[in-house]
């Protein structure tokens, strides 16, 4: 996503499975052991649907940043 100070910061959008409560601090809790810092999303987007695929079965990330673009 677009930031005023560091030009971009890491977003992470995620597509909760029907019946999952996952919420982002418990992400942030599992991932701040596991990875630097720097690393872990700025911010923690919930999609409603599964995220959009290529041909190929790759996740569409340009499709992702034109939808989720604030």
């Amino acid at each position: 996503m677009p930031d005023d100070r560091l030009g971009e910061v890491p977003v992470a959008v995620i597509y909760r499975h029907e019946g999952s409560d996952l919420t982002d601090e418990e992400l942030r809790a599992f991932l701040e052991p596991r990875i630097s810092m720097f690393k872990i999303p700025a911010r923690f987007i919930f999609a409603d649907q599964p995220l959009p695929k290529l041909g190929t079965g790759k996740i569409d990330r340009v499709a992702i940043k034109a939808q989720y673009r604030h």
